[in-house]
């Protein structure tokens, strides 16, 4: 006697339900959130120069969303978040900078610490242009 369940049709039927049953049981990742671009220039006092140093932003909303900058010879950056994507999420940010050995000597303790740094951004929905002036 011929079993029905046994056959060749029957049995891609059911692995068709099934991958239509995980797929959506399966949670779906979520993109990434929109980013816009941060960009500025960091000058120091003394026309000494800022390559090098590293600037990081601290999102004061979602910490996954904390950004960083490397400075170019010409003393400008571009922050970036995600490393697929460049840009900031929009909010409110706390900003401190690090140096490397190559620099030392270049950046006063204060800006090495948010909150010593005094320095703030609020991203918005838009190209955002951020100076930094360093005593």
């Amino acid at each position: 006697m011929n079993n029905p369940f046994r056959s060749p049709a029957w049995r891609a039927a059911c692995l068709s339900a099934l991958m239509v049953l995980v797929a959506g049981c399966t949670k779906k990742l979520p993109g990434l959130p929109t980013t816009y671009p941060v960009t500025g220039k960091v000058t120091v006092a003394g026309d000494k120069s800022s390559e090098g140093l590293v600037i990081g932003f601290k999102c004061l909303e979602t910490e996954s969303y904390n950004g960083s900058a490397r400075v170019k010879p010409d003393g400008t950056y571009s922050a970036g978040a995600f490393p697929t994507a460049a840009g900031l999420v929009p909010g409110e940010y706390e900003i401190w900078l690090e140096q490397s050995a190559a620099v030392a000597g270049v950046l006063a303790d204060k800006y090495k610490k948010t909150e010593t740094s005094g320095l703030r951004l609020t991203v918005k929905a838009e190209e955002n242009k951020f100076d930094i002036p360093l005593d």
